[in-house]
């Protein structure tokens, strides 16, 4: 079992609350919200799991964009490519012009997913002297992963010319998982066939029904609403039921609440098995429901966070707690915003 880390020693922070002390105005409200962001910012030098890494510049982009600016542009030379690919897109996808001298070091990256990043990023920010490599790294490259990471990326960039770039790619591949990203990212792109193809595949129970979910609710289209709501109601797999619940909250609907309160506290199966033990079924599904209660929203799901964000928990479950906490203030705090200022809130998640 993965030795277990604390992001957030702070415990003190819950003694004696209840849900009261985390109203608005107060100062528990107020230190909660600081101590999430020491929370990602922990995660974002965490040594030990290149994925905690990952996870802490998702959550910064998302939850803190401008506070977390200068951490996600330290993490553009992390060791891990993984990290320094995230953080491309990260920086890519929110304009941030002061990075470009570092973005360009990236396109001589010894791994070519970071390359294919730091194209995106510059074509972002409006540089798009290197994006006719885009084809080469996804139709040519023998690397399966690069090739899922460029349909990724190109979803991103929001070009309808790449809408026949990545049919090529379903006409062609073989891989599953690019296969699946490429779909994902002509739905994104608004291709009609591709986001019917992922309707069906959420009508399935399992991993794929899961991914489907999940890169329907990015679109936040109502008309997918009852769908997302049947999930929730009736699939057996926990991390379907937790991606509808995250989907529903993207369209303002509390529906799931209630099941990823009780799966935040999901204390794991009997037995697990050598590819999945119990213990990173437990962390996963804790994850994902901090994850939904941070897209829904509720200001009642602070302390349930708060004690898996502060307690003796995997990191990545207290990265994902600390995101949904800051998610969960900012959604509150735009809230109470004059309507043009609370429009300009929402633009820069």
């Amino acid at each position: 079992m993965m030795r277990t880390a604390v992001l957030v020693p702070w415990v003190v922070l819950l003694a004696g609350c209840q849900v009261n002390h985390f109203q608005p105005g107060t100062p528990q409200y107020y230190q909660l919200r600081e101590t999430a962001f020491e929370c990602l910012r922990r995660g974002i030098e965490y040594p030990e799991l290149a994925s905690v890494r990952v996870h802490a510049v998702e959550s910064l982009q998302h939850a803190a964009p401008q506070r977390g600016l200068d951490w996600i542009r330290n993490a553009l030379t992390d060791k891990h490519a993984g990290v320094r690919f995230a953080a491309c897109v990260a920086l890519g996808s929110l304009g941030d012009h002061d990075s470009t001298a570092a973005l360009e070091r990236r396109l001589g990256d010894d791994d070519r997913s970071v390359q294919v990043a730091a194209v995106f990023a510059l074509h972002r920010l409006g540089d798009t002297g290197y994006t006719h490599l885009i084809p080469n790294y996804l139709l040519d490259d023998d690397d399966a992963h690069v090739r899922a990471n460029t349909a990724l990326v190109l979803g991103r960039m929001g070009e309808p010319a790449a809408v026949k770039l990545l049919a090529r790619v379903m006409a062609r591949e073989s891989d599953e998982a690019v296969r699946l990203q490429t779909l994902e990212s002509l739905t994104l792109l608004g291709n009609p066939e591709a986001m019917e193809e992922l309707v069906i595949l959420a009508q399935s129970d399992g991993d794929r029904a899961m991914y489907a979910i999940t890169a329907l609710g990015e679109l936040k289209d109502q008309r997918f609403t009852e769908l997302f709501r049947l999930k929730v109601a009736g699939a057996i797999h926990r991390e379907t039921k937790l991606a509808a619940a995250r989907a529903l909250g993207y369209l303002g609907s509390d529906y799931g609440l209630s099941t990823a309160l009780k799966e935040l506290n999901y204390s794991g199966v009997a037995s697990g098995s050598d590819a999945d033990p119990a213990w990173n079924q437990r962390n996963r599904i804790r994850q994902l429901a901090a994850l939904a209660l941070g897209a829904i929203g509720d200001l009642r799901a602070l302390p349930r966070l708060a004690e898996r964000m502060t307690g003796v928990e995997d990191p990545r479950v207290q990265v994902a707690a600390g995101r949904a906490i800051l998610e969960i203030i900012r959604a509150d705090e735009a809230q109470a915003m004059p309507f043009k200022l609370r429009a300009n809130a929402r633009d820069t998640r």
